[in-house]
């Protein structure tokens, strides 16, 4: 899909198994059920794991698009949760392509990031860490369904 700086979505992605990892009062880390480790990355490691922000007071809470079945509160170590995005309208504030794919430690090593914002949630064109990046070429079975064409 050819996304644009101003494009308003709708993303989703079906909840998916899950085992938690570790829990405190502002992430849940759970074994990521979409990437695998990159063998070859020198530059970068990963383990497995994604920690998702469940704190609202946090900064990172307004960003995250991940959420859980059940709800982080009743999710322990060990246990199976559902993993996913519910229907969002989010703004594309960035589309980055790079000529060869960055390194992060898990495979597919990203070609394009696509950088969103719940459509809510105001732009600050001041900020540098604004919006959740994703791969839309990742295999994550994310939707990213037009709404509305660039303002």
């Amino acid at each position: 899909m050819d996304l644009h700086v101003g494009d308003l979505l709708q993303i989703s992605c079906p909840a998916t198994p899950a085992r938690v990892v570790e829990k405190s009062s502002t992430y849940l880390v759970v074994e990521w059920p979409w990437w695998t480790v990159d063998p070859l990355a020198q530059g970068a490691s990963w383990n497995g794991c994604v920690a998702i922000t469940i704190d609202p007071s946090s900064y990172d809470w307004e960003r995250e698009l991940f959420s859980t079945e059940p709800a982080p509160a009743q999710l322990n170590p060990g246990d199976i949760c559902r993993i996913g995005i519910p229907p969002t309208i989010v703004r594309v504030l960035s589309v980055d392509t790079f000529d060869q794919p960055l390194e992060t430690g898990y495979l597919p090593r990203p070609r394009r990031l696509v950088t969103v914002l719940p459509a809510n949630q105001p732009v600050d064109v001041e900020s540098e860490d604004q919006g959740y990046s994703l791969d839309p070429d990742d295999g994550i079975p994310i939707t990213f369904e037009p709404v509305s064409p660039r303002d």
